[in-house]
């Protein structure tokens, strides 16, 4: 349709179909996630939006399309007349949906199934037909039709629009992301500038394809009439260079390109309901957790992590040098740096963290007291204490821990009580300084519960038992009971001392007089 004006239209079209899907990846691997680039709309938004969004590119539109068109464009016009369509479009989508299964079981391995066999073989299948052509193929350019003819440039960039790449885009910048960590690319500025690297590599080819179709099908215009769609001009030019065997390559063609498509559709919307879904489920134990019998929780908690969790991927954690290069970024903001000093090494709730006060801690002793916790309900700070027998214990704290309180408990404003809190920061802001400390790192993003999973992981790491862990973090031990915890009853010493040596090595460095704080 667009003729003679073809190049006009295409730089409208490769504006929308190619350049707006690269800024795509890389703003979503910028911010690790379209449910957090979306979130700068607001929460709600971003859920409502990013769901919608995966549905529709997926399983409402993308996916199912992805069998349905190689199989009318390459395999349904060749059947005998009196062949049963439905039948073989069942067999044809049974077979193909087995091999999309077959990819996606493992992830990790899409690069090198994808990336080395599957689109290399589409690219050159594509350049074969465009060089074919060159050499063999009719030629005569028609005048535009319809809107091309006045607007060629404005009807290019609708229809580049109209091919979904962009929002195909948000999905697939995620499984970019996911991609690069698994090549040891941690650091979240280079993750982004491979993703760059890669945004305008792949773009640049696609650019290329668009541009060897649409001149198949400008030097076409004026050989065959205007058909249904692209894909049935592409099969009047298969026809013409190679003849009745041609089907073979165009099926070939069609099937590698919805393929490869339609692996990574599931892939990205996979990790993101994955997520979703863990998140869900964790948020309704959390506030449950005051709410059920302790037997029930335990029960819950046991149906989850061990049944269900297995299936949807690995728990998120920091290792303790991802969680120094993030801390470094919060000793600008003292409350905030000591918050996380706690939740990280002590691996505590969020909501126990929020109701400490300077008389939990014995200095002398180097214990914490954790025997409440806090929360807000219809705008009001409530205090409750935690109904599990488990949920209330004293820890030992590590030296350089020790000495970071007591300098911060001692420079409070001297108008608070013992009994006050002495972290008012709020869920939401330990949340966006989170945010903040991963964006000037490069650390990956973890949830503030994810903290205490880290902790968790550290302590096993370094060799101490679940009955040692369950007593230090407050959990309930489905392996272990409750009658081998007094065979260890100097363990959460020598946590705290294994803690202490985990930050400052062997021996505590030489302490500078003063505090780090005083400016």
């Amino acid at each position: 349709m667009q003729g003679e004006h073809t190049f006009t239209a295409m730089a409208g079209f490769l504006l929308t179909a190619v350049v707006l899907p690269v800024l795509g990846v890389i703003v979503v691997a910028r911010f690790d996630g379209l449910d957090k680039l979306s979130g700068k709309a607001g929460k709600r938004f971003a859920f409502i939006f990013t769901v919608l969004i995966y549905l529709s590119i997926g399983p409402g539109l993308g996916i199912p399309r992805a069998a349905s068109v190689p199989f009318e464009m390459a395999v349904s016009p060749y059947l005998p007349n009196d062949a049963n369509r439905t039948l073989w479009m069942v067999l044809y989508s049974a077979l193909f949906f087995l091999v999309a299964l077959w990819l996606c079981l493992n992830p990790g391995k899409l690069v090198q199934r994808i990336g080395r066999v599957l689109a290399p073989s589409l690219l050159i299948l594509l350049v074969l037909l465009f060089i074919s052509f060159v050499t063999k193929g009719n030629v005569n350019v028609a005048p535009a039709l319809d809107s091309y003819q006045s607007s060629a440039f404005l009807k290019g960039f609708t229809e580049g629009y109209n091919t979904m790449n962009t929002i195909a885009a948000l999905n697939f910048g995620l499984v970019i992301s996911t991609t690069l960590v698994s090549f040891g690319l941690n650091e979240r500025k280079d993750r982004i500038t491979h993703t760059v690297y890669a945004g305008i590599f792949a773009g640049s080819i696609l650019a290329i394809v668009y541009m060897m179709l649409s001149y198949m099908g400008m030097c076409s215009s004026g050989v065959y009439a205007v058909q249904e769609n692209g894909a049935w001009t592409l099969r009047c030019i298969v026809q013409q260079v190679f003849g009745d065997g041609g089907a073979i390559l165009l099926a070939a063609i069609f099937t590698l390109a919805c393929l490869t498509t339609c692996v990574g559709l599931i892939n990205s919307i996979s990790q993101f309901f994955s997520i979703l879904f863990k998140n869900f489920v964790e948020i309704y134990l959390e506030s449950m957790e005051h709410r059920i019998k302790e037997n029930t929780l335990m029960t819950k908690q046991n149906i989850f992590y061990h049944h269900i969790v297995p299936y949807l991927g690995e728990m998120k954690f920091w290792t303790k040098e991802e969680y120094l290069t993030f801390s470094r970024a919060m000793m600008n903001k003292e409350e905030s740096y000591h918050a996380f000093e706690i939740l990280y090494w002590c691996g505590i709730r969020l909501g126990e963290l929020l109701a400490l006060t300077a008389e939990d801690f014995d200095f002398e002793k180097k214990t914490l007291r954790i025997n409440k916790s806090y929360q807000q309900i219809k705008g009001k700070d409530v205090i409750t204490t935690p109904k599990t027998r488990k949920s209330n214990r004293v820890l030992t704290l590590p030296d350089f821990l020790v000495d970071e309180m007591q300098d911060y408990i001692s420079r409070l404003p001297w108008y608070l009580k013992v009994d006050d809190r002495i972290f008012t920061i709020t869920k939401s802001g330990l949340h966006h300084e989170m945010d903040r400390g991963c964006r000037e790192t490069g650390v990956k993003r973890i949830r503030v519960h994810d903290l205490r999973h880290s902790h968790v992981s550290m302590l096993i790491e370094m060799g101490f038992s679940a009955v040692d862990i369950a007593n230090r973090v407050g959990h309930e031990s489905v392996k272990v009971t409750y009658r081998y915890a007094h065979m260890f009853p100097n363990k959460d010493l020598m946590i705290a001392k294994k803690l202490n040596i985990s930050r400052n090595g062997e021996k505590d460095e030489q302490k500078e007089p003063g505090s780090k704080w005083e400016t």
